[in-house]
């Protein structure tokens, strides 16, 4: 069933125009991902699960400039960070709250990083997905988006909002909700090259 379900993911990604990398383990993906980021190469990162990953060290030790490119209100009570702007040379490094089996990815990065602003676009974006991330559809995908992956970065970054103390989201009336912004990438854009990786091990929660 899980094999089932990573190459049909595999297949609807394709076919909307991503790249696909399918990977049997975490530590495969940790090396097989340095590998083809080689050296030297700026790499922003958005999402706490690749710290799970180990890729962030790993590239880190390599000489890679390795930066965070989260945007974060201060409102939240956490450091405010401007948005990157983002060269032909760099590597967007990120997690999907979701993908659907038919390919349609969910939630790359939410946080204000221009990823697709004329003149400031990465040469790739680096999507790294858990075989738990796979749902069946963009619905049950927003679900997982507000009820796992944002509550559980939220916690991550020490928020003190109502979805970190229920586990889920509450539909709260918070000013500034971590969850305001769902990005949805429905196909390939002209630019630029969005490569997934789809990993048969649990990646994150």
């Amino acid at each position: 069933m899980e094999e089932k379900r990573l190459l049909d993911c595999a297949d609807g990604l394709t076919r909307r125009g991503f790249k696909v990398l399918m990977l049997p383990t975490l530590s495969e993906a940790n090396r097989s991902l340095t590998a083809r980021i080689g050296r030297n190469k700026n790499v922003y990162y958005s999402g706490t699960t690749l710290e799970q990953l180990g890729i962030l060290e790993t590239l880190k030790a390599l000489g890679n400039l390795v930066k965070n490119s989260s945007t974060l209100t201060g409102s939240w009570g956490v450091k405010v960070r401007r948005p990157r702007k983002l060269a032909a040379g760099d590597i967007f490094l990120s997690c999907a709250s979701a993908i659907t089996l038919d390919g349609i990815i969910i939630d790359p990065a939410c946080d204000g990083v221009p990823l697709f602003s004329n003149g400031h676009i990465p040469g790739e974006i680096i999507i790294v997905s858990g075989y738990n991330n796979i749902v069946d559809d963009l619905d049950e995908g927003l679900r997982r988006a507000r009820n796992v992956s944002f509550p559980v970065t939220a916690k991550n970054l020490g928020l003190d909002i109502p979805c970190v103390k229920k586990g889920r989201c509450v539909e709260c009336d918070n000013p500034h909700p971590i969850c305001a912004v769902n990005t949805v990438i429905t196909r390939k854009p002209h630019r630029p090259d969005i490569l997934v990786a789809l990993i048969a091990e649990k990646l994150g929660h």
